[in-house]
């Protein structure tokens, strides 16, 4: 048995994410994966997927899917054997990134925009006519002064 992905894209607050559940060749439920969706949607989803399989050392793996994007990204792709499917299959990965799961908090924290509020340091506003600089022999007489006079 190859090792299985099941992958979902879905929006979470202003963003895309794209959750993936890993399956090892026993069957057995390995890893979760959930990662943002930034730039170029096609690419992103492309490179998240090889980070997933970089990450389980995997060359082949099959897909499951229910996202057309996803399926057709990955239909020509030698040692990927990708198939779209019912929603329904994937409903457990829907579960885990809708509010009320356990993980949903973390999720906000990430994927939700928070309002920054505005910066609390004063801006020094630029003078409109600044001072004319004194020429270089005054301003070195003056310091030569002051050393002396101990100003």
């Amino acid at each position: 048995m190859r090792p299985l992905f099941q992958a979902i894209i879905k929006e979470i607050g202003s963003s895309k994410a794209i959750a993936i559940n890993f399956f090892d060749e026993t069957g057995t439920h390995a890893d979760q994966i959930i990662r943002g969706i930034d730039g170029v949607e096609e690419l992103a989803i492309i490179d998240n997927v090889l980070d997933a399989m970089r990450l389980h050392n995997v060359d082949t793996v099959d897909i499951e899917t229910d996202s057309e994007t996803l399926f057709k990204l990955f239909l020509p792709v030698a040692g990927v054997k990708v198939t779209l499917v019912p929603s329904s299959t994937l409903s457990g990965l829907y579960r885990q990134l809708s509010p009320g799961s356990p993980i949903y908090p973390i999720l906000e924290d990430i994927f939700f925009e928070k309002e920054e509020d505005e910066p609390t340091e004063e801006i020094k506003e630029i003078e409109e006519n600044p001072e004319p600089r004194k020429p270089w022999y005054i301003r070195f007489f003056q310091y030569i002064k002051g050393v002396f006079l101990n100003d």
